[in-house]
């Protein structure tokens, strides 16, 4: 249903500015969400659980421990400066590549919501107890098996994106013994058409 804006070329809309981009998107967005019962007042979602001391650079965290999960407010363009190749007109899909990425932490697209006018996207995710920092190999490791090879000192990508703040915070090795990328930065090599035409 959000499909209207999918797929643009990035100079298609090279008359207007960023700034106008992604407050038409914006207002597009919570437009359907209110047609189709997917918008979720932000004073609704406060309420799923316990804020969590944590906040990323995207997205306010709750925890809610009944059902062990984790929803993030997102702003779908607080890192856009360094998130190459995502247009105001993809961010409604990065979750997404996330969940082919990353399917072990994979997100759950919750709804729609909007604060002083800017859309939210509203999603969860499996909460993941960390015992312990995984170590760079790991991460090199780990990436490696996905086919996301080193690219500079903090970038992993493949032919069609590229992966970046995979270390810290945003990757945990859980009480299983498995390391978990819950919070990367991912960014576009290709338009999102041709990434989604290949993840399927």
């Amino acid at each position: 249903m959000f499909e209207i804006g999918y797929g643009i070329a990035q100079d298609e809309y090279s008359e207007y500015s960023e700034k106008i981009r992604r407050e038409t998107e914006s207002e597009r967005l919570v437009n359907i969400a209110k047609k189709n019962g997917l918008f979720l007042p932000l004073k609704d979602i406060r309420q799923i659980g316990m804020k969590h001391g944590y906040r990323s650079g995207e997205s306010v965290v709750y925890l809610n421990p009944e059902n062990n999960r984790v929803y993030k407010i997102k702003d779908p363009y607080a890192k856009l400066a360094i998130k190459r190749g995502v247009m105001p007109e993809d961010a409604i899909y990065e979750h997404l590549v996330h969940n082919y990425l990353f399917p072990e932490v994979k997100y759950t697209f919750e709804g729609i919501s909007e604060e002083m006018g800017d859309v939210r996207i509203v999603l969860s995710q499996e909460y993941i107890e960390s015992v312990v920092q995984p170590t760079r190999e790991q991460v090199v490791t780990a990436l490696a098996q996905r086919g996301l090879v080193p690219e500079d000192d903090y970038s992993f990508g493949n032919e069609y994106v590229s992966v970046t703040d995979v270390e810290g915070d945003n990757t945990l090795i859980g009480a299983d013994g498995k390391l978990y990328f819950i919070d990367p930065i991912i960014r576009f090599k290709k338009t999102l058409k041709e990434i989604l035409e290949f993840i399927g």
